[in-house]
């Protein structure tokens, strides 16, 4: 996960952050719901006494039932009550499971986003700020796409899409990301409509003439642009190959796909940067 960040980069998250591993039998026991975990929880708050608290899964800390705003509204005092004897201006991020199938996809946007998250509407009402979270496409490593379902302090941003560039374990923002057409497909399928996935009927060759056509890409933006001209996933893997390859050392870190004469071209860009003319 670390593969495309700088080593001073990677020692100032050693320096700040602290995960929980599941290394003994009772790890993955983590509910506020047992006098036993809440010490274990206060002790680990005390010890290292956090600005911000990730709460993931919601699920697994929940002391209750699911669907019951008293058991969530609790459950949000006890951590609160934990984390603000310790920094009474910490931030807590709760990271909380949706429901699956295309019809609640569809409701993560618009007048339906509050009733997007599983369990108790508790977790919603209580938050300052929502972001609902759904897949790009039904490919197999499909985009991220964000919505702002809830803002106390400002405006809601904009929707957007990030995708994981699998060379750098990095998310990119993906610009040629399309609501309407995402939407009109979600509805589609929520629809019981069915579709037929594109076919490219371009040899190899030609396929990557048009990608690499204006120069070299990055990987995120070489797997999509593959992607829009049908080809599956399985086959994205063996035309990347086909390509020459650079990757930067500088941050971010990204790998460049091109022909040998752009990959050669890229290296010297890197290696003999343009300085401005002095006036």
């Amino acid at each position: 996960m670390s593969a495309g960040l700088s080593p001073e980069q990677i020692k100032l998250l050693n320096d700040n952050i602290r995960l929980a591993t599941l290394e003994n039998p009772d790890d993955p026991f983590i509910s506020v719901a047992d006098v036993v975990n809440v010490e274990r929880w206060r002790m680990t708050l005390q010890g290292y006494r956090p600005n911000v608290l990730w709460v993931d899964p919601w699920g697994d800390v929940l002391a209750g039932e699911a669907n019951n705003d008293e058991d969530a509204r609790g459950t949000l005092q006890i951590l609160n009550r934990l984390v603000r004897q310790v920094d009474h201006q910490a931030a807590m991020i709760i990271l909380a499971h949706s429901r699956t199938g295309v019809k609640n996809i569809a409701q993560a946007v618009g007048f339906e986003g509050a009733n997007f998250g599983k369990g108790s509407k508790a977790l919603y009402s209580a938050a300052r700020c929502v972001w609902n979270l759904v897949p790009s496409d039904e490919t197999e490593n499909p985009g991220i796409v964000a919505f702002h379902a809830k803002n106390n302090n400002g405006p809601r941003s904009k929707p957007f899409c990030v995708r994981l560039d699998p060379e750098t374990m990095l998310y990119e923002l993906d610009l040629s990301f399309d609501l309407d057409a995402w939407q009109g497909l979600v509805n589609q399928r929520a629809a019981g409509k069915g579709g037929t996935k594109p076919v490219c009927m371009l040899s190899d060759e030609q396929a990557l003439s048009i990608v690499t056509g204006s120069g070299p890409v990055t990987g995120n933006t070489l797997q999509q642009q593959l992607h829009d001209l049908g080809i599956p996933e399985r086959k994205i893997r063996v035309l990347k190959e086909k390509l020459a390859t650079f990757r930067t050392r500088t941050f971010p870190r990204r790998v460049w796909y091109g022909t040998p004469e752009q990959i050669d071209a890229l290296k010297q860009e890197y290696q003999n940067p343009k300085l401005p003319v002095p006036t």
